[in-house]
């Protein structure tokens, strides 16, 4: 009878246990069914309480997070961009941005460059009638410089603006003793202050001063060759001037830079992709070539240094 009552004490622990497992079970699905009644209405639930998803959306998510293996026809096209990429990287590498500063030096030299905003207007031909009134007279003196000397061009320019200014002021003072109309050209004319302001010539001469000092000492490092690779492009400069000397005179060099002033500019407003393109090109080969040089000679190279 004792051993019988023995094994009747697991029994009972066991039904306990099976009752607590139900209560949490019973538990569980009462908050399941909580739940979706605050799930979205396009979201159902079955009998039991497990929340339904349509089958639409729930493949959506599926498909865009599953990887996707690409077609014949996609890794072929991505095979072929690969070397293009290569390709364009090496070529951009190659270029003038990257392998010649003196492009970006040139670069920055233009900027800062400041042109009033009238000259540059002319320049660019914003205005025909005031391009063309500047253009063509500047290019009629220096057609005339060409043809004859200094001192008769100058004096025939004061002749005439003496003779053009006298006839306007004596037809004027008959004008004034016939009708009695008085003009006041002249008195404005007169009243002009043309008169350089002070610190305006001191900070020209500030500027002179600078510059020329400058000037001076590289002249004179250039001379004494304390730089060979300075030296060595100073030389082949002044020998391309030598040449251009010989070849066309000062006048038609003149004529030739006024003509460029008034026809580059606009041409590279009109073609500047293009013109870029060229100088990079160029820039990058220069630059090359001096590489290869300075690696050929290697006694420059450590003299630079």
């Amino acid at each position: 009878m004792s051993d019988y009552e023995d094994e009747t004490v697991p029994v009972q622990d066991v039904a306990e246990e099976l009752i607590k497992f139900a209560n949490e079970a019973e538990e569980h699905v009462s908050s399941l069914k909580n739940q979706t009644e605050h799930q979205s209405p396009s979201q159902g639930s079955d009998d039991n309480g497990f929340v339904v998803l349509p089958t639409q959306q729930s493949a959506a998510p599926v498909v865009a997070t599953a990887p996707q293996k690409p077609t014949s026809v996609e890794t072929k096209t991505t095979e072929e961009e690969k070397p293009a990429k290569k390709v364009s990287n090496e070529s951009s590498s190659s270029s003038g941005f990257k392998a010649c500063p003196y492009y970006f030096l040139g670069i920055s030299c233009l900027n800062k460059v400041q042109i009033p905003p009238k000259v540059k207007d002319m320049l660019l031909w914003t205005d025909p009638r005031i391009s063309g009134a500047v253009f063509g007279s500047t290019l009629v003196l220096l057609f005339s410089l060409a043809t004859f000397t200094l001192l008769s061009v100058a004096s025939t320019l004061l002749l005439l603006a003496l003779t053009t200014v006298g006839a306007y002021r004596f037809y004027l003072s008959l004008l004034f003793r016939i009708k009695g109309t008085y003009d006041d050209t002249f008195d404005k004319i007169s009243s002009f202050d043309v008169s350089l302001p002070k610190d305006k010539i001191q900070e020209l001469a500030r500027l002179l001063d600078t510059d020329i000092n400058r000037g001076i000492n590289q002249l004179k490092s250039i001379i004494l060759w304390d730089n060979i690779a300075t030296s060595a492009i100073a030389f082949f400069v002044v020998y391309m001037v030598y040449c251009v000397g010989s070849i066309f005179n000062t006048l038609t060099i003149l004529i030739l830079v006024h003509i460029g002033l008034f026809t580059l500019p606009k041409v590279y407003q009109i073609y500047q992709v293009q013109i870029d393109q060229t100088i990079q090109q160029a820039t990058a080969f220069a630059h090359k070539t001096a590489d290869d040089i300075m690696a050929k000679l290697p006694f420059l190279k450590k003299k630079v240094q």
